[in-house]
């Protein structure tokens, strides 16, 4: 009996050593997809959980909204491609005090969670390499710029 009971013993201590290895390899914040998820936000390339934006004062009162788990991690073994999210400009109208009183405006919405490579251009003076847009605008602006002074054939500086 007493062997029994430690085998038993060590068969449960071995199975929650295990359980806390492979939780340990996942990744942080559920980035990887969960084939057998489900809800289609844990089988995405890039996960995500829906999400609802309230605003009682807003006409729709209810937005429907998505968040990407792991906002610009890479979600493909080739290329840069990581995931990014898609926003939407929507037009909504404001209840103004308690008269029928209202304001117009917008809200910007994540409506998705996408695996993208990073928007690129041609670089200029150059053929075959190109220039990562990136998020700043200005470096974009200046990019495009001297792009279009390329194309007209105008000496770059």
């Amino acid at each position: 009996m007493v062997d029994v009971i430690r085998f038993v013993c060590f068969l449960v201590f071995s199975v929650v050593i295990s359980a806390l290895a492979v939780k340990a390899q996942r990744p942080t914040g559920d980035c990887q997809a969960q084939p057998q998820s489900q809800f289609i936000g844990d089988r995405s390339s890039c996960t995500f959980t829906r999400l609802v934006d309230r605003d009682p004062r807003r006409i729709p009162s209810e937005i429907p909204t998505v968040s990407c788990r792991c906002p610009d991690s890479l979600c493909s073994l080739q290329g840069d491609f990581r995931c990014r999210e898609v926003t939407e400009t929507f037009p909504v109208v404001y209840k103004r005090g308690l008269l029928p009183r209202y304001r117009s405006g917008t809200v910007n919405v994540t409506v998705a969670c996408v695996c993208a490579v990073n928007r690129s251009i041609r670089a200029a003076g150059a053929n075959y390499r190109i220039a990562d847009a990136g998020k700043r605008g200005d470096k974009y602006q200046l990019l495009k710029e001297l792009r279009h002074g390329w194309a007209a054939g105008q000496p770059l500086a």
